[in-house]
């Protein structure tokens, strides 16, 4: 449930691209034709970025290869953090109120770092089932010693 409503955000937020003036930045004029704002949008970097984290690639994940890859591809989303950032500083708020906001999207990104991080780390403790050196170090065994060490991926 909570893919498909975060699913819906972003695509909502594709549309509202399309439909959203912008600066020309050599003449200072605001550009408000629908089809000079779609091309920009289209042709530029931010729609290459929104499609792929937006794309259900995981519904349509073939085998485990193509499962990563998709894996991958909503790390994307993350960078669509950054239009947060330039929207709160263009903002025309108070100092203290921007101050405020600033301070919660910081810790809003010190949360998603520490989530990023925590995925890679399972990720890699899931794929090598070896996080312990083979050898014995006084205490310490390996998975391969111990006796309850199951060897197939049933259970993973």
């Amino acid at each position: 449930m909570v893919d498909y409503i975060i699913l819906s955000i972003y695509s909502t937020d594709i549309v509202i691209q399309f439909l959203t003036s912008y600066y020309n930045v050599t003449t200072g004029d605001e550009i408000m034709k629908p089809r000079m704002i779609a091309m920009r949008y289209l042709f530029g970097l931010e729609f290459i970025i929104d499609f792929l984290s937006t794309f259900p690639f995981r519904w349509i994940s073939i085998n485990a290869g193509y499962d990563a890859f998709a894996s991958l591809v909503q790390l994307l989303k993350v960078l669509r953090i950054r239009k947060m950032y330039s929207n709160i500083s263009s903002a025309d708020l108070k100092i203290e109120t921007k101050a405020l906001t600033k301070i919660a999207f910081f810790s809003f990104l010190l949360c998603i770092y520490t989530h990023i991080v925590g995925c890679v780390m399972w990720f890699v403790l899931k794929t090598d089932y070896q996080w312990v050196a083979p050898t014995d170090f006084g205490n310490i065994r390996s998975r391969m010693q111990d006796p309850w060490y199951q060897t197939d991926d049933s259970n993973f």
